[in-house]
């Protein structure tokens, strides 16, 4: 802005500069061709410095007032032009500010869907935790149940109470075999698939945590939700 200002300002006064001097050079030539023609002696009647007057002012007099008029006409034309100029730095100013504004937007939305998705991934993290820790407990019954099983096997006598006992025990290995495998599903799928919110993950995992449990959590889910 400052810098076409500087270059307009520089335009006029070269006008102005080119206009004095084309002014200066009239004077002169016409100065000499009226010496040439009326002699180069300064004369001593008021008549012929009359006269003299009279032929400058014809001449310069309209010349003047019509470089004067060009001056102000391209003076015009200049602030036109510095007009025009703010007006187009002015709309490339609003328009930087309108992206600058947009981008803080993207910059803004960026950082909120990063904080939701730490906080997704976070209750993720922790539904996953709670799912690798039934897993170990099923696990923990598993053997205490394979070492019943071995431990009762090996006590002598084949009466009913040591079969129902046995059989009691495998059922509940079995179970535990059982939730530990469906545990495992259960983590894998809410491990491999994207979620959008909190509220996807309690969907994707209460309902089938309850049927792998054996429970109704309609309760602890509403209350959940």
């Amino acid at each position: 802005m400052e810098s076409r200002r500087r270059k307009l300002v520089a335009a006029l006064a070269s006008y102005w500069f080119l206009s004095i001097t084309f002014i200066l050079l009239s004077v002169a030539i016409a100065v000499s061709l009226y010496r040439y023609k009326f002699g180069s002696v300064l004369s001593g009647i008021s008549s012929e410095w009359s006269n003299f007057g009279s032929y400058m002012g014809g001449i310069f007099g309209p010349l003047v007032s019509f470089m004067t008029l060009l001056a102000v006409l391209k003076t015009v034309y200049l602030q036109r032009e510095l007009l025009d100029a703010q007006k187009q730095e002015f709309k490339e100013l609003n328009e930087l500010q309108i992206k600058t504004f947009e981008k803080q937007e993207e910059q803004i939305k960026f950082a909120r869907n990063e904080a939701v998705s730490v906080r997704v991934q976070s209750y993720l993290n922790v539904q996953l935790n709670m799912l690798g820790a039934l897993i170990d407990q099923y696990r923990r019954v598993e053997d205490s149940a394979s070492a019943a099983i071995v431990t009762m096997a090996s006590i002598s006598g084949e009466s009913e109470e040591k079969k129902s006992a046995i059989n009691d025990t495998r059922l509940k290995k079995e179970a535990a075999e059982q939730k530990i495998a469906d545990l495992i599903v259960l983590s894998l799928e809410l491990s491999v698939v994207d979620h959008e919110s909190i509220e996807d993950i309690r969907k994707a995992l209460f309902p089938q945590f309850a049927k792998i449990m054996g429970m109704d959590l309609k309760q602890e889910v509403d209350s959940a939700g």
